[in-house]
């Protein structure tokens, strides 16, 4: 899968992929988008072309709809688009159910078969009846103050780090799943070296956004949701050894889990099926 640097340079790529090919070209972020998708596609009449990253995909879009090319769509994850009412008005721009595909996969029922291939079946009963919700209820709770506060140093540009947090420091399992929020924010502090915030305001913050009434599945990131199943499918969802269960191995397992017959029930897969009925041009399989 080629990945372009640039707008520019995807546009170029995408018009020379136009003369070429008759059929759709769909434009998406990354590679496990474009494996996830690819999996959907009508073979032989859908063209995937990676951009790379969200705002190489719209500003790309934005220069092939101004220059009349036909026929070209992408993808994109909502993000917090959806909460802050920012997402492009681009005709052929569609975007994620809730914040991004691998929220959209852990909505589905995909979940579930993960859960029955990777965790413990006594364990996963013994947590489903002390913690008195689902387990799917408990992983998005778990994660919602982490997706409060990327919202949070997103909209005060605090700069904050979330690649590479030891999410067992603040993900316990006793008496069941949740969040550690104290702790949470002293990890992202000096993991992103920000030792000048203050944490009992942050800490505040965090629970008023809690309180905003907000979606859930539009504040959470999926892979914060990956990493607090693979501590989960450890600890109080499975004994696995961690090399089993990593968060890129439990992203792989739900994106394998997550079926055509899951795709076809979410509002993106009706808007593109909308987009190919009025263009004549195939997307995805019926």
């Amino acid at each position: 899968m080629i990945e372009c640097g640039s707008p520019e340079a995807l546009a170029a790529t995408v018009r020379l992929l136009r003369d070429a090919h008759a059929g759709s070209i769909l434009l998406v972020e990354g590679g496990a988008d474009a494996k996830c998708y690819r999996a959907f596609t009508v073979e032989g009449q859908c063209e995937l072309l990676c951009a790379g990253s969200r705002d190489v995909l719209i500003r790309a879009l934005e220069i092939l709809q101004g220059a009349s090319v036909e026929g070209v769509l992408g993808i994109v994850d909502a993000d917090f688009s959806l909460i802050d009412n920012d997402m492009p008005g681009l005709r052929s721009l569609f975007h994620t159910d809730s914040h991004d595909l691998e929220t959209m996969v852990v909505a589905s029922p995909a979940l579930e078969r993960v859960l029955a291939e990777l965790g413990s079946a006594a364990k996963l009963e013994a947590h489903a009846r002390l913690a008195h919700q689902t387990h799917r209820e408990a992983v998005i709770a778990a994660a919602l103050p982490i997706g409060h506060l990327r919202h949070l140093s997103r909209s005060a540009d605090l700069g904050l780090r979330f690649e590479g947090l030891r999410f067992s420091t603040f993900i316990l399992d006793k008496p069941c799943l949740s969040c550690d929020t104290n702790r949470l924010v002293s990890e992202v502090k000096n993991h992103s070296q920000r030792h000048d915030l203050n944490s009992a305001a942050i800490v505040s913050e965090l629970s008023a956004g809690t309180a905003s009434g907000h979606d859930p599945w539009q504040i959470c990131c999926g892979h914060d949701l990956a990493n607090i199943l693979a501590v989960a499918l450890r600890r109080v969802f499975g004994t696995n050894p961690a090399a089993t269960v990593s968060p890129e191995r439990v992203e792989q397992s739900l994106r394998l889990a997550f079926e055509f017959a899951y795709f076809r029930e979410t509002q993106l897969y009706s808007a593109v099926w909308e987009w190919q009925r009025s263009t004549g041009q195939p997307v995805f399989r019926s």
